[in-house]
């Protein structure tokens, strides 16, 4: 009976003294407070998996085409920046050449983002396509650019296909 008694008095005293292990109290109502760390954040998405160039009116016009894409930024407050950048490979043997400048771009972007201001001669190292200064934010569905690409029509190219794959690069700090 001793036995059993002191038994109860443990188990009375344990469950009184778990929930308070555990800070647990109750009330009919209880708040807890969220928050979030936001940071600079971008992603690119490029419309066309392929872009046809294509030649103009007349014989060795020159090659032209559009890429779209869309994009979604958000930089730093204060001093933040970003930028989309667009690396070009080499066409190969007997076909354009990047090192000639035969590939040249302009670009347009819609705000918040600031398009290449003149034409670019594109390059394997990522050339500018487009800025942004601090607390840029885009849209939540994303904002558009374009490149539009001019290739000169040399009559040096050897006939056949030639291809070129360009990497479109985006980051904001």
């Amino acid at each position: 009976m001793k036995r059993l008694n002191t038994l109860a008095i443990f188990v009375s005293i344990l469950a009184l003294a778990v929930p308070a292990a555990f800070g647990q109290t109750f009330a009919g109502t209880g708040t807890t407070t969220l928050s979030i760390a936001v940071g600079p954040e971008a992603a690119i998405s490029v419309t066309e998996a392929s872009t046809p160039l294509s030649m103009g009116a007349g014989l060795f016009s020159d090659y032209t085409g559009t890429t779209n894409f869309t994009y979604k930024i958000r930089t730093s407050k204060t001093n933040g920046t970003g930028s989309i950048t667009a690396s070009v490979a080499e066409f190969g043997v007997g076909g354009p050449s990047l090192a000639a400048g035969d590939l040249k771009y302009t670009c347009t972007v819609s705000a918040p983002g600031t398009g290449c201001s003149s034409e670019v001669t594109a390059a394997m190292a990522g050339t500018n396509v487009a800025g942004f200064g601090a607390n840029a934010r885009s849209a939540k569905s994303g904002n558009s650019g374009s490149v539009s690409w001019t290739l000169v029509n040399d009559p040096q190219y050897e006939t056949g296909t030639h291809t070129s794959v360009v990497t479109f690069s985006i980051s904001a700090l």
